[in-house]
């Protein structure tokens, strides 16, 4: 069997949502256990914990970012919202209207919208987190009707697009 070589075999990444035909000779259409780094493909050394452990059972993460550009995450529980940055847990859920009422059968989701956390449960009114600090709380989208809600709300460019919506 011929050998082909492949320069700069890590310019791209794996990219699984692409036909495997047409991608270029640098692009990977599956990969296990391998990360992508500086052109290079490198062995995946394994996982890193960032909540040992988290405050209460978690349904989802999320990723945030301060306004400084610090890392933070978001997990929600089936009753209360919290935040990390890897070191410090916070509550972060809303003041008004009590605890979240959703079950393990209602998938959290969501996502940034700019620099802006959305949060939905498919149950309650979605939540936002405005500006992401372990201080402060998520609060209901703005301009949501209160009757309202979505079972899937998700950011797509500038865009809020809500699913399901009863």
């Amino acid at each position: 069997m011929p050998r082909v070589k492949f320069h700069n075999a890590g310019a791209i990444g794996i990219l699984q949502d692409i036909p495997a035909y047409d991608l270029p000779p640098e692009a990977w259409s599956d990969g296990l256990n391998v990360r992508v780094h500086d052109g290079a493909v490198w062995k995946s050394l394994g996982h890193e914990k960032i909540m040992d452990p988290p405050s209460i059972r978690t349904f989802a993460l999320f990723p945030a970012f301060s306004a400084s550009g610090a890392q933070l995450f978001a997990y929600p529980g089936l009753t209360d919202i919290y935040g990390t940055d890897g070191t410090t847990h916070t509550e972060i859920s809303r003041v008004a209207g009590g605890d979240y009422t959703g079950t393990a059968t209602d998938l959290w989701n969501g996502g940034l919208l700019g620099n802006i956390l959305i949060l939905n449960n498919g149950v309650d009114v979605p939540q936002a987190w405005i500006s992401p600090a372990l201080g402060t709380p998520v609060i209901a989208l703005a301009n949501w009707p209160a009757s309202t809600i979505a079972k899937i709300v998700r950011p797509y460019k500038r865009f809020l697009v809500a699913y399901d919506v009863t």
